[in-house]
């Protein structure tokens, strides 16, 4: 191990939206364990939504390495792992293997998970937060970035229509900016225009209004951005009024799940059954206090939007807080 470089902890946690963050960080991880034996012999790997049984993650971490100082066991979507899978993990981490480094991946996690808990109690550099950028001025250097890394220049017209057809998914522009960057010196040029984006970048259905309903619902704000980013001089009125509609909802899913006995979701708000099919999903993703506090300042955004703030700015900034937990609003 080089020197500069800090010791292993026996867990990480790469949380955040941010995918090729979170796999950049795990390639890192994967050279520096490499260096120390063979990886093929001593790496176990794992997709967390359908591992089976329970403790087959912690059986992994249990083991010793192989002609190695360190064993890795990466598990992807640790977020849709069940219970008993993060039970068992967290049981793990109380007395982890310090041979063992175990990398686990995901979007979110609630702080207040037992999982989580056991991985922060391990120091404050296990949990790694991979969050995409959001600010638009901070989306528009990472472009000029990448168009760096493939040894291009890009201009501010470029970026932003590519920012308009992708939005903020990292992944995404990685792809397309690689693609027209290299389209640009197949013409012999040093930069990327506003043209070649819009000749090999395919734009966008506009979204349906209830597409930003389930993506809020979802707490997916990649998409939630992706929406916003496509709405082209739309209004935000329509469909902060469906998302509103959709966290009231989600409330009445929440006091139907505290009731005793089985009443369905569409007796209560009436509808067909199919309308609602998600919902109970849906509401998993939310406390009721959350889902309380989106609808207080969805009023403070109302009132914003109608006495002469940026709408669209508004809107984003209240769609981010429902999705994130942090209100900028």
């Amino acid at each position: 191990m080089a020197s500069s470089e800090k010791p292993l902890l026996p867990a990480y946690l790469f949380l955040g939206d941010d995918k090729l963050k979170r796999d950049a960080l795990l390639a890192r991880m994967r050279e520096r364990i490499a260096a120390l034996g063979d990886l093929a012999l001593n790496e176990s790997v794992f997709d967390g939504s359908s591992v089976e049984p329970p403790d087959a993650i912690a059986s992994a971490c249990s083991t010793m390495p192989f002609l190695s100082e360190k064993r890795l066991v990466v598990v992807k979507d640790i977020d849709h792992a069940r219970k008993a899978v993060a039970d068992s993990l967290a049981a793990y981490l109380a007395n982890p293997l310090e041979s063992t480094v175990l990398v686990m991946l995901g979007e979110k996690l609630a702080k207040n998970t037992r999982l989580y808990k056991a991985v922060d109690a391990i120091g404050p550099e296990a949990i790694v937060p991979c969050e995409a950028k959001r600010r638009r001025a901070d989306v528009a250097q990472f472009v000029h970035r990448l168009a760096a890394k493939n040894r291009m220049n890009i201009d501010d017209s470029a970026v932003g229509a590519l920012m308009s057809l992708v939005g903020n998914d990292t992944v995404a522009l990685d792809a397309e900016v690689t693609k027209v960057c290299g389209y640009a010196q197949s013409q012999g040029r040093t930069y990327v225009t506003s043209e070649d984006v819009s000749l090999l970048v395919t734009k966008a259905e506009p979204p349906k209004p209830w597409e930003m309903a389930d993506a809020i619902s979802r707490r997916d704000t990649d998409r939630c951005m992706r929406i916003i980013n496509a709405m082209d001089g739309q209004t935000p009125f329509q469909p902060m009024t469906l998302c509103i509609q959709r966290i009231r909802e989600l409330i009445t899913v929440k006091s139907i799940e505290a009731r005793p006995g089985n009443a369905s979701i569409a007796s209560v708000l009436g509808g067909p059954d199919w309308r609602y099919k998600n919902h109970r999903e849906f509401a998993s993703y939310f406390t009721e206090e959350e889902l309380i506090e989106a609808l207080g300042k969805a009023a403070t955004c109302d009132v914003k939007m109608k006495t002469g703030s940026d709408q669209m700015l508004c809107f984003e900034e209240w769609v981010l807080g429902v999705c994130t937990g942090v209100w900028a609003l």
